[in-house]
């Protein structure tokens, strides 16, 4: 379950898919709000089963990060873009925020056979640790959010 210890190795794991950039992949309603497109939709849907698979859920990691990520992507003309992936692992649990990802490296290919996303995550040991705002866990998030919606009552 989680922890607010972080990792003390590291975590390496791969997504399939084809990974819309989050920027270019928003819709905006006849009402004016702004959500993501179907693309960016089902790439979440695939990245929260797979999170599944691989054990990524709810492991609340809470430490700063450096994050290594190679995105294959199916055709020359995609960005590289490491946005939809972070929400993705603060979604399901994995990081309490992206903003802990402190340092990256990003390595654009192409495969179109097989568009993925292979990410490694390690601990950055040295960081100093005022510089990271302190975030709730996603139980904390969801108190907080249920205590909110029954005082509108």
């Amino acid at each position: 379950m989680g922890t607010d210890e972080g990792i003390q190795q590291v975590i390496r794991f791969t997504i399939t898919g084809n990974q819309p950039r989050k920027s270019n992949s928003r819709q905006t309603l006849k009402s004016g709000k702004s959500i993501k497109s179907k693309s960016a939709q089902d790439y979440v849907k695939s990245f929260m089963s797979q999170s599944i698979v691989l054990k990524l859920q709810d492991r609340d990691i809470n430490v700063p990060l450096r994050m290594e990520a190679t995105v294959y992507y199916d055709n020359k003309l995609s960005d590289l873009s490491d946005e939809l992936l972070c929400d993705c692992m603060e979604e399901c649990g994995l990081i309490r925020n992206d903003n802990l990802i402190r340092e990256k490296e990003l390595i654009w290919k192409l495969d179109k056979d097989n568009p993925r996303a292979e990410v490694v995550l390690m601990p950055i040991n040295d960081y100093i640790m005022d510089w990271i705002p302190k975030y709730k866990s996603k139980a904390e998030k969801a108190i907080w959010k249920l205590k909110k919606k029954l005082k509108k009552k």
